[in-house]
């Protein structure tokens, strides 16, 4: 990134003095590539909409078996969901395993967590396999309570994970999380010893490099406006494509072109951000151990260290990204000093939004919808679950695999009055605030 470009950091009265443009930290070490001048062409064998991870991963397993792959982006590739999260690399689903108990029964849901694991084998023995850079630490993971009821509730997720998957989870008292985090904000919680995290852009741009090695045609700056589907002609505003096959791998970013998956994912504002590089003795009194940490709170707020270990990151819901990084940022640098006392004095050197894709039954999807492919609905675990997902549809569009995907059974849902713009969601956060402040 520029030098013009970096963010700079603010005064330690608090105020926030940050890269107007929102960049995320995660570009200064991975800035996302332009990839004006190339042409479009007229055809190809399977055109992929969507530059993220899904797609990546898609076109990856694609253009290994054989096929002719153009992935199209309507922006530069990498400015993304994919490059906007905190870097959460795990093996969990968005929903609890006590909750799918519930819903599905003990094998469904006992089936669904494992193919959250798979996810995670799956991209972490690619990072692996590819020898791609991009900071895997094995951090553990803390969840932390934010009210004393959510203790028993996580003490019971526990043991779930502990008794049907043999995931080690340690329950911790308040007085044991303290020794963990420095903050007494949380009472209780369990920690999950093995968890990993990653540099998203390095990540991606790993997943980038190894596609277009494969042989995939990755163009960017392409805004997919209409698809013919009885032809399979993709229009762009760059021109037209034709495609023995289609997928749509664009999450929450998904535009008008397909309202019919439109309608079925809810794209939810998030916004990160990251402290200027700290004493080593400030760190260790933040995290006196370098951990992954969530809390209970409907909205959440995560944080970590940074994968060199200097800095305070931490991510939490926003009704409106296009607030700017200012705006949101204030609000966050607030909780982060709700949670950290200590860091009140603490500058904020970077600020930035985006979307994240929910869908109606918290669980990832994948099929086709009018003859049209799909993989989308990763529900705020798509570091790993994306490129596994990507990987599983590419599978089944090359006919490996005859097999019933799980995913493949649950009906993709939507909702009569939702036609793919969230108006009901400031509404919903603002209830949620109301709850968390009653800690109900």
């Amino acid at each position: 990134m520029a030098e013009s470009n970096r963010p700079q950091r603010g005064s330690r009265s608090g105020r926030l003095d940050i890269d107007k443009t929102g960049a995320p930290f995660w570009w200064d070490a991975a800035p996302p590539q332009e990839t004006d001048g190339q042409s479009l062409p007229k055809t190809a064998d399977v055109v992929i909409i969507g530059a993220g991870y899904t797609g990546l991963g898609a076109a990856l397993t694609l253009a290994r078996g054989g096929r002719e792959v153009v992935v199209l982006d309507a922006n530069a590739p990498g400015t993304g969901a994919s490059t906007r999260n905190l870097g959460f690399f795990g093996s969990e689903l968005r929903v609890s395993l006590g909750t799918l108990l519930k819903r599905y029964g003990e094998n469904t849901a006992v089936a669904l967590t494992q193919t959250a694991h798979d996810g995670f084998e799956h991209s972490k023995s690619m990072i692996e396999a590819e020898q791609i850079r991009c900071d895997l630490q094995d951090l553990g993971r803390l969840n932390c309570a934010a009210r004393p009821a959510h203790f028993d509730a996580l003490a019971r997720e526990a043991e779930l994970l502990n008794r049907s998957h043999g995931i080690e989870c340690q329950v911790l008292s308040k007085p044991e999380l303290e020794q963990q985090i420095g903050t007494t904000a949380y009472y209780g919680g369990y920690l999950q010893p093995s968890a990993f995290s990653v540099h998203p852009g390095k990540w991606y741009q790993g997943l980038l490099d190894r596609a277009r090695s494969a042989g995939a045609r990755i163009i960017g700056n392409t805004l997919v406006t209409g698809l013919d589907r009885s032809q399979k002609r993709i229009q762009t505003e760059r021109g037209t494509i034709t495609a023995r096959d289609i997928l749509v791998a664009t999450n929450a970013y998904t535009s008008d072109f397909i309202p019919e998956l439109k309608r079925r994912v809810v794209p939810t504002g998030a916004s990160i951000i990251v402290t200027e590089s700290l004493p080593e003795e400030l760190m260790r009194a933040v995290l006196h151990k370098p951990r992954l940490c969530i809390d209970t709170f409907r909205i959440y707020r995560a944080f970590r260290p940074s994968p060199d270990g200097d800095r305070i990151m931490l991510a939490g819901r926003s009704n409106d990204p296009s607030k700017g990084p200012e705006h949101n940022g204030e609000i966050l640098r607030r909780k982060l000093v709700s949670i950290f006392p200590v860091l009140a004095d603490t500058r904020i050197s970077y600020s930035w939004g985006g979307y994240v894709g929910f869908t109606f039954d918290f669980l990832p999807h994948l099929g086709d919808v009018n003859g049209i492919h799909y993989a989308m609905g990763m529900n705020g675990a798509g570091v790993t679950m994306a490129p596994y997902l990507g990987h599983q549809i590419a599978c089944k569009m090359l006919g490996r695999t005859d097999q019933e995907f799980l995913l493949d059974r649950f009906e993709f849902q939507q909702r009569r009055l939702y036609g793919g713009d969230p108006w009901f969601m400031p509404l919903l956060l603002s209830y949620f605030r109301m709850l968390d402040r009653l800690g109900v």
